[in-house]
């Protein structure tokens, strides 16, 4: 049965630098990206410096699903609507760009890619705690572009 380890906070996975090591001390440790923690936990600014980069490029290498948030480096969920948050959604297109040509690399098959939007905890709200954007609207969003950037790189060989 395939285990994946979720980056994730509130467990050890939450921190990159500990991910890595793990990733280290366990070759065959597969990984569920969720990239928003880190971006949230090393308060990683757009774009990261070439250290924090090649850190992500390594969860990245091990991953086999990806979870479709974008992060900002003091908030675990943005809204990729807005334009102010352009740079953090091309920096996680990116990011999911590279890890879906790695798993292409090494698997068969498409990854899974897991629109997570969370309640209105993660989202931003307003004074009344309305939500500011529309997280159905964004995951559908975020749906086609994972499946466009899958579309590009399995069309590469």
């Amino acid at each position: 049965m395939p285990i994946q380890f979720e980056t994730h906070r509130n467990c050890i996975t939450n921190d990159l630098f500990a991910t890595v090591q793990l990733l280290d001390a366990v070759p065959e440790m597969r990984l569920a990206a969720d990239l928003s923690h880190y971006v949230v936990d090393r308060e990683m600014p757009c774009p990261p410096p070439a250290d924090l980069q090649a850190l992500v490029d390594r969860i990245l290498a091990r991953s086999d699903s990806f979870q479709g948030r974008v992060a900002a480096r003091g908030q675990i969920q943005i809204s990729s609507a807005f334009p102010q948050n352009a740079k953090w959604l091309r920096l996680f297109s990116a990011w999911w760009r590279a890890g879906f040509a790695s798993f292409k690399a090494r698997a068969e098959g498409a990854p899974i890619f897991l629109c997570e939007l969370g309640p209105p905890d993660y989202a931003i709200t307003d004074a009344d705690g309305r939500e500011l954007s529309d997280r159905w609207a964004e995951a559908l969003a975020l749906r086609e572009m994972a499946r466009a950037l899958w579309d590009e790189v399995a069309g590469a060989a």
